[in-house]
């Protein structure tokens, strides 16, 4: 033959060991991480929430009592 034939790639997998347990804490840890970032958004968004309100309040008794 006057070309050099093609050879299979290799490849180095090293398959890892699966724990299921190490799993089942993984999932735990996910689920606390996804509900402590809600709370946090409920807790910032509520905060907003009362901001809003205050400035809206001392706005509508500024123009209420004519001194804007």
């Amino acid at each position: 033959m006057l070309m050099k034939r093609p050879e299979h790639k290799r490849f180095d997998y090293q398959p890892r060991y699966y724990k299921p347990e190490k799993d089942k804490s993984q999932k735990f840890r996910d689920r606390l991480e996804i509900a402590y970032r809600s709370h946090l958004v409920r807790k910032n968004n509520s905060k907003l929430l009362f901001y809003f309100l205050i400035i809206s309040l001392i706005i509508y008794l500024l123009l209420r009592f004519g001194i804007l």
